[in-house]
């Protein structure tokens, strides 16, 4: 088996194990072996690979599985750790589904850090705009689009084609639509829908595979919807087109949102940590807009409306009262 061969068998150890639940030296060893470039890039690969893997028919799946672990059976090694069991399953699927990849037309991925990416075009003329600190995974196949969007905020204009439906998958979350115009947002565990035209289905998947999808609501032109990734709505109403990917144009709203949430917010476009003296403090309340590049201008807001001091050090921002 050659290096790359081994470094793939390790990063599938380390899914296997993640999925588990890593114990605090297991954790501490990940941590140093994910450090090495190559490593990153072969982890992130299996782990696309691995949800793909997750989504494949759970029968074909039982198959392989009891054939593998009836062919190892005899072999005492293989006995003693069924990580190595599961990579040998994890393989065998993984080698299916690159001969599954061969009607794939397209595939990139976008992380935008301190800057927006704006205007990405895709093969179909579907636009993509990325806010800052997000991350996508675009797939094109012949037969479906696919997008997974792990983090961040997007605005999708997604071109009309019947025979290849758009999906984004977020956690436990799938957006399907043939072409719109909507904003989606993942941040901490919850997924934000709001659109601008068109229509939007959501549907929820059970352990986040396809068999166990439940499709919860269509959106229309206006609807905002908010998520968790345990399937529980947290809000569901209007919204105000205008005020859709307000952070295009680096421009943030806030309705009657704790200090809390909000400093959360600019903690995604300054890079700096805010910290509260008292939680009572952290939850008093801020409406207003904002733009998100003049963040010293929200502080003084901030000092306007409460009796509060700002102590600064370095890259860390502590609010006290006075």
């Amino acid at each position: 088996m050659n290096l790359k061969d081994e470094i793939n068998k390790k990063a599938i150890s380390w899914l296997i194990k993640d999925r588990e639940g890593l114990t605090q030296n297991e954790e501490a060893q990940f941590k140093k072996w994910i450090k090495n470039i190559n490593h990153q890039k072969a982890f992130e690969q299996n782990k696309l690979l691995m949800n793909e893997y997750l989504t494949l028919d759970k029968k074909f799946i039982n198959d392989i599985e009891f054939q593998i672990e009836k062919e190892t059976k005899s072999v005492s090694f293989f006995n003693k750790s069924k990580y190595l069991v599961a990579s040998i399953i994890m393989l065998f699927c993984i080698s299916f589904l690159y001969n599954k990849y061969d009607n794939k037309v397209f595939s990139k991925e976008y992380t935008s850090l301190d800057k927006k990416i704006l205007k990405i075009s895709l093969l179909d003329n579907s636009i993509i705009d990325l806010d800052t600190n997000s991350n996508i995974q675009i797939e094109y196949k012949k037969d479906k689009r696919k997008i997974r969007f792990t983090k961040g905020k997007a605005l999708f204009s997604v071109a009309k084609d019947n025979k290849r439906p758009f999906q984004i998958k977020t956690e436990n979350i799938m957006i399907e639509v043939l072409g719109t115009k909507f904003e989606v947002i993942n941040l901490s565990g919850i997924t934000t829908v709001n659109v601008v035209e068109g229509s939007v289905k959501i549907s929820y998947l059970s352990n986040n595979k396809k068999e166990d999808k439940k499709d919860l609501i269509v959106l229309k032109k206006a609807d905002h919807y908010k998520i968790d990734k345990q399937g529980r709505i947290i809000e569901f109403g209007k919204i105000k087109i205008n005020d859709i990917a307000s952070w295009k144009n680096d421009l943030i709203y806030f309705k009657n949102d704790t200090l809390e949430k909000a400093f959360l917010v600019f903690e995604k476009y300054t890079n700096k940590k805010i910290i509260f003296d008292t939680y009572s403090l952290s939850q008093l309340k801020i409406t207003g807009k904002f733009k998100s590049n003049q963040f010293d201008d929200f502080l003084e807001a901030v000092k306007v409306l409460y009796p509060i001091s700002v102590v600064k050090k370095e890259n860390i921002i502590k609010l006290v009262n006075k």
